[in-house]
């Protein structure tokens, strides 16, 4: 399938014995994408339109998006982007730090809490996605990096704005 790198693109990940995995382009801040991946798995690289309705975004974060452009990770539709939370960073501008919206434009002064629990903003490999599908469905090891891409833990950060 031939089709337009952008939100809404929906993409197979090579798992492991002949499975795939699926993910989503939920929205774009060039370079990178913040996608969602789906507790879904298939034998075939395709998903009709009601399985992927039914399935549960379950790991989310800013990655590249080499491994469609580079044919890895097979695009195999285009469906409505879904309702998902986005996070926030804490960032530094001089001696202050502030909570610092996904899309960066909102903006507030940051307490000690959100300096405690909050992260820079990070951007990711696109292996990374790939590699925490395979650990969600037990596939691989589970791995300390992957727990801030845990839907959970990215709902409860973005609440912090």
């Amino acid at each position: 399938m031939t089709e337009n790198i952008d939100e809404g693109l929906v993409f197979s990940l090579p798992l492991l014995s002949g499975e795939f995995g699926f993910g989503q382009l939920i929205a774009r801040q060039d370079p990178i994408f913040y996608m969602v991946a789906y507790d879904v798995r298939s034998e075939s690289p395709t998903i009709d339109e009601e399985r992927l309705r039914l399935a549960r975004p379950v790991l989310m974060g800013n990655f590249f998006d080499v491994l469609i452009r580079k044919g890895r990770w097979e695009a195999v539709r285009r469906s409505p982007v879904p309702a998902v939370p986005f996070p926030c960073s804490v960032i530094q501008i001089g001696s202050k730090f502030y909570v610092e919206s996904w899309d960066r434009e909102r903006r507030r002064e940051a307490t000690p809490l959100d300096i405690a629990v909050l992260r820079p903003r990070a951007n990711h490999g696109p292996i990374i996605l790939e590699n925490a599908l395979k650990a969600y469905f037990g596939l691989d090891p589970w791995k300390i990096t992957f727990y801030p891409l845990k839907v959970e833990n990215v709902a409860r950060i973005a609440n912090m704005f």
